[in-house]
């Protein structure tokens, strides 16, 4: 079961969803990016900047299935949005807080 279950997800990216596999990563990268300067700059880090994202790519990836394939696999909204959305969003989000912290640190550091 599992194996088929992949097998689709991958038929779905290569064939309808391709634009899905680079928009989806991209959009993700720049939110985190920039919620991860903003929540630097407040220093108020939040669970809530973590989880709009997840419930933001999934609902985002049932809508892009049901107009790309005509149908919406639940299973597979879950696995992709988590890896195509959240991943690279939470991974740019805690690079760009932890750089931007070092760099306000340093700062700090330096005027003193």
């Amino acid at each position: 079961m599992t194996g088929g279950l992949w097998q689709n997800i991958l038929g779905d990216l290569s064939v309808n969803g391709q634009f899905r596999l680079i928009l989806q990563p991209a959009v993700a990268i720049i939110l985190g990016i920039r919620l991860g300067l903003t929540e630097e700059r407040r220093s108020k880090p939040s669970l809530r900047n973590a989880l709009v994202p997840l419930g933001v790519a999934l609902v985002t990836d049932a809508i892009l299935q049901a107009l790309t394939l005509g149908w919406v696999r639940p299973v597979a909204v879950l696995l992709v949005g988590v890896l195509l959305v959240w991943l690279p969003f939470a991974v740019a989000h805690a690079v760009t807080a932890w750089l931007w912290g070092r760099r306000s640190e340093e700062q700090a550091a330096n005027a003193a």
